[in-house]
């Protein structure tokens, strides 16, 4: 078995991946939600032009993947163990499913 992990944009697409990897008798699946981190340095100069209450706020919702429009920002990772002779097709699974191998 080989571990392999990727990241995709929704949940949905990391649904569609493992159901085809467990077709391929893949196992030990775990999708978790991550929350993407954003440059530090462009909130520090959007900061340095806002008031600091209004710094603080955006300071805040930057820390927790909260864009100004109160969106989530986050992506999902997928891993699981594939089958050695299964880890080939299963690179083309998550790429076709939207996915990105890390």
């Amino acid at each position: 078995m080989n571990p392999i992990q990727a990241r995709f944009a929704t949940q949905d697409q990391a649904e569609s991946a493992m159901r085809k990897l467990a077709a391929l008798r893949s196992d030990r699946f775990r999708l978790e939600r991550v929350a993407t981190s954003l440059d530090i340095d462009t909130s520090i100069e959007a900061a340095e032009d806002m008031s600091p209450l209004a710094a603080s706020a955006d300071a805040a919702a930057h820390q927790w993947g909260v864009s100004p429009e109160g969106s989530s920002s986050a992506v999902f990772t997928l891993s699981a163990n594939v089958p050695d002779a299964a880890t080939d097709q299963a690179r083309t699974v998550i790429l076709q499913a939207g996915g990105q191998i890390i």
